[in-house]
């Protein structure tokens, strides 16, 4: 997916999947804490974007940077 136009999605689709992805994130932080914690690491190596970092705050994993 790391090739996909932006300017060429449904904006109803983007915003589908961006609820579906934050959704399934909180599911799995409350189900299994370690497995959420993992699956960060992981999709951060798949998650380039020229210009973005994004990191967890470990403090309070609700807030992204």
């Amino acid at each position: 997916m790391d090739d996909i136009d932006m300017n060429d999605m449904d904006p109803r689709l983007a915003k589908a999947m961006i609820i579906f992805g934050l959704k399934f994130a909180e599911y799995t932080k409350e189900m299994d804490l370690d497995l959420w914690n993992r699956a960060i690491d992981y999709a951060k190596t798949f998650t380039k974007v020229d210009g973005v970092e994004i990191n967890c705050n470990p403090k309070n994993p609700n807030e992204f940077q």
